[in-house]
């Protein structure tokens, strides 16, 4: 083997570093801060080598961090092999399937109203879509609407009627209901119970939900508060 200096080394390594990042960009553009991150500390040039491979063969994003994780995080400083860490906020919960977040995220942050949960099962930079004309970006937006919705409606339960789940995907037929207790919709309090069905589609990434597009029978509910609001009148 011939003798490599620190210099060229160093450039072997960028240029390894610099070849994962580039492809994966191209195969699936969102690279996440903490991936890079995880890559930056490497300085293994075989350990780049695999991941060079890896980069180019993964089937998704998410398939290459769990390869990081189950074989070449021990290589990285502060990383132990079988560990999966690509954040500061992410601990023993990272470890979580899509399907048990999709269940902690409906049963603790809505059904429990435990706001501490939402950093610890939503990442950071979170997308959320809602079916009542909601558009949120990051875990402090996204907490303002679910006291908006928990405020709006009292014993607020989301229930799972089915799930199905493929790789980091997972999508929920829910049934939605509360006692409307607060302005909502337009509607002032009728103290009635509102129901209404929905889906819901996870993006899961890093053992964390990603993006969550949701869509509700929104006609259904504003008739629901029409008429209880019409008995209230009367």
């Amino acid at each position: 083997m011939p003798y490599i200096t620190s210099i060229e080394r160093r450039g072997i390594e960028k240029g390894k570093k610099e070849g994962i990042l580039q492809i994966l960009e191209f195969r699936f553009e969102d690279v996440t801060q903490e991936l890079r991150q995880i890559i930056e500390k490497l300085d293994d040039i075989e350990v780049l080598g695999k991941l060079l491979l890896q980069a180019v063969a993964t089937p998704s994003l998410e398939a290459f961090e769990s390869f990081i994780s189950q074989n070449v995080a021990g290589d990285a400083p502060g990383l132990k092999k079988g560990e999966q860490s690509f954040g500061e906020d992410d601990d023993e919960h990272s470890l979580m399937t899509p399907v048990e977040l999709v269940h902690h995220f409906y049963e603790d942050i809505w059904n429990k109203q435990d706001n501490s949960q939402i950093p610890i099962l939503l990442r950071k930079e979170l997308v959320f879509h809602g079916s009542l004309g909601q558009y949120k970006r990051g875990l402090s937006e996204f907490a303002d609407y679910v006291r908006m919705v928990t405020t709006a409606l009292d014993d607020y339960c989301c229930t799972v009627e089915e799930l199905i789940v493929e790789e980091n995907k997972a999508f929920a037929k829910m049934l939605f209901e509360g006692v409307h207790q607060g302005y909502f919709m337009g509607y002032a309090p009728t103290g009635k119970r509102v129901c209404w069905a929905g889906a819901a589609l996870f993006t899961c990434r890093a053992g964390k939900i990603a993006e969550l597009w949701v869509q509700g029978d929104v006609y259904g509910l504003l008739s629901q508060l029409e008429n209880a609001e019409s008995l209230v009148e009367k």
